[in-house]
């Protein structure tokens, strides 16, 4: 995978535009042309407004995260989790928000902490279905939890392999918008997806990924 590196500073409960615009010129003092670490909105009005960022330009963005903790504060709930022991509506329609404002803007979309750090199984199993549903990664809450949060959303040899295939497949056949491939008919956001993947990896290294 390409390394990135950048020096940044997470900027927590931003609650709107206002918010985004003054953190970003704070921190654009301090660190000149670098990017932010991931922003938390975890204020009420910050987690509606997410989805606006793009209007908001700013270019220092790395990604957008949430806090489910201070969600519950910031609206006195008991708890947010439902009769399953899943996300409540309401978490899940702020996470939501949050994936759609973070892909609308072309940043990282960081899913929220697993807070039962002892829990190894069920944090991959999480980040599992998170990385499926579009997440790029997730908050760590203790050290313990990095290996595993990196694992889970680290994309495997297969996943890459079959991304080359794909794009492979389209360059076969120019100005096509379905090709067969596998017995499956592969369309447009098929290839798009591909090369976004693709996009994350440096030429040569998808051997190196499990």
């Amino acid at each position: 995978m390409k390394r990135v590196t950048s020096i940044g500073a997470a900027k927590p409960i931003l609650a709107g535009d206002s918010h985004r615009w003054r953190s970003s010129t704070s921190v654009g003092a301090v660190f000149d042309a670098s990017n932010d670490r991931p922003r938390r909105v975890e204020a009420v009005r910050g987690r509606i407004k997410a989805a606006r960022r793009r209007a908001a330009r700013l270019d220092r963005l790395f990604g957008l995260t949430w806090g489910a903790e201070d969600l519950s504060a910031a609206i006195g709930a008991s708890t947010n989790l439902d009769e399953t022991g899943a996300w409540a509506l309401t978490y899940r329609i702020v996470r939501t928000l949050m994936l759609l404002g973070a892909k609308a803007a072309g940043v990282q979309a960081i899913d929220t902490l697993y807070v039962d750090f002892r829990d190894d199984t069920g944090l991959r199993a999480a980040s599992r279905r998170s990385r499926a549903e579009g997440f790029t990664g997730r908050l760590a809450i203790h050290p313990a939890q990095v290996a595993a949060i990196n694992e889970s959303y680290l994309r495997s040899a297969a996943e890459i392999d079959q991304a080359h295939r794909i794009v492979a497949a389209f360059d076969a056949a120019p100005g096509t918008g379905t090709v067969g491939l596998d017995g499956k008919m592969i369309d447009l956001p098929h290839l798009k997806q591909a090369q976004a993947l693709l996009a994350q990896y440096a030429p040569g290294e998808s051997s190196k990924v499990r």
